[in-house]
């Protein structure tokens, strides 16, 4: 895998979850998260606003006792009936989640993925992403080209190319959102046998990640970027 800010777009087509697209590999166990915590947030008997009663799902989300990931293979059916039965108390964990961050870091400038001020192509390098906007605008060959030449063939069978993708101020943001969301002391669900420490980020899936603000990250960085980039690149595999 390469390393920040570049990526494999055949591995970003492979793994939904950003952990593959940004080759972050973070090795955290359900209790490190715990003690990870935000020590404000643990003290939630101190803080009227944080207590049990505004933030009640958050606050039973907590008290899950993780199960272990062991598969190798299925990884992504793994503890299935615990993600099943918990899915919608940690669907509206994440709700209140986003709710903590607001109370407890109204002024923190990373939490960048704010669903009023978002915007994925300010995330992209500029290079690629006036190529992509060009091509977007201008459909055809000559466009295509000019999105192709952002593009390095990394092996001879064209099967792997690289591109710078994200900005390094954007990598940042992100590697301190998944930190927080590993700090957050809720249970998350593996990607799949091959990413034990991974993340999901899709709300319609149990035990993933369901922070909007990421999950439109997710979805607007495959439709704009990595989808139609990947058929141009592979068209017979997409």
């Amino acid at each position: 895998m390469m390393h920040l800010p570049h990526l494999s777009f055949r591995a970003a087509m492979m793994h939904w979850s950003i952990i593959a697209l940004l080759g972050i590999n973070y090795q955290v166990d359900s209790s490190e998260k715990c003690r990870r915590a935000i020590p404000e947030v643990c003290s939630k008997t101190t803080n009227d606003e944080l207590s049990i009663e505004s933030l009640p799902s958050l606050v039973h989300a907590r008290r899950l006792e993780e199960p272990i990931s062991k598969a190798l293979v299925g990884g992504e059916f793994e503890n299935s009936d615990f993600w099943e039965t918990n899915g919608k108390l940690l669907r509206d964990a994440w709700k209140e989640y986003h709710q903590e961050r607001k109370i407890l870091s109204p002024m923190n400038n990373t939490y960048l993925f704010s669903p009023e001020e978002f915007d994925i192509d300010a995330m992209i390098h500029p290079h690629l992403a006036r190529a992509v906007a060009n091509a977007w605008n201008n459909p055809g060959h000559a466009s295509e080209s000019i999105v192709r030449k952002q593009f390095k063939q990394v092996t001879p069978d064209g099967a792997v190319f690289s591109t710078q993708l994200i900005q390094p101020l954007h990598v940042q943001a992100l590697r301190e959102e998944i930190d927080a969301i590993e700090a957050s002391g809720l249970p998350t669900r593996r990607p799949n046998g091959m990413n034990r420490y991974g993340h999901i980020f899709d709300e319609g899936i149990d035990g993933a990640v369901a922070l909007p603000s990421l999950n439109r990250y997710c979805t607007d960085l495959v439709d704009r970027y990595v989808r139609p980039i990947g058929r141009m690149l592979f068209p017979e595999d997409i």
